[in-house]
């Protein structure tokens, strides 16, 4: 991938990766093969309606079923994220916690999805540290 040098309307440059046409075709040909191995499809993106989501999870300090609820005008935010005990991810969940008020402002629900059980999300919310968490709703992805 090359760095080009882009001047904006404004005036003002700015850099940017670039990939070229074989990169491109590439990374295109590599999402098709995935795709046509798992037999799977991009199916949602930002702004689209979100699958249902329920399971065991971790929430207001328990480990109980929850049902993400699908109301009209209530939106959700969804991060998927690899291990609760990693160096960045629990940085990561922990600025969401931190701005859950905003969120809920927007009336967005936050919702947190990792491959770690329930029962290291709670290890992960009882850490001193981190006890603002709670009140996330922290996933173990399913594996069917």
């Amino acid at each position: 991938m090359k760095r080009q040098i882009l001047k904006r309307r404004d005036g003002r440059e700015r850099s940017m990766d670039v990939r070229n046409k074989e990169e491109g075709g590439m990374i295109k040909k590599v999402k098709e093969m995935y795709y046509s191995i798992t037999g799977t499809k991009p199916s949602i993106r930002v702004g689209e309606k979100a699958p249902k989501i329920c399971g065991k999870a971790y929430y207001k300090g328990e480990i109980k079923e929850y049902e993400m609820e699908a109301e009209k005008g209530k939106y959700h935010v969804i991060g998927f994220y690899c291990r609760d005990f990693s160096r960045v991810c629990p940085r990561e969940i922990k600025e969401l916690s931190d701005n859950i008020e905003k969120f809920k402002e927007l009336n967005a629900e936050v919702i947190g999805i990792s491959v770690d059980s329930v029962e290291t999300h709670k290890r992960l919310c009882e850490r001193k540290e981190l006890l603002s968490m709670s009140h996330l709703v922290l996933f173990q992805i399913l594996h069917f």
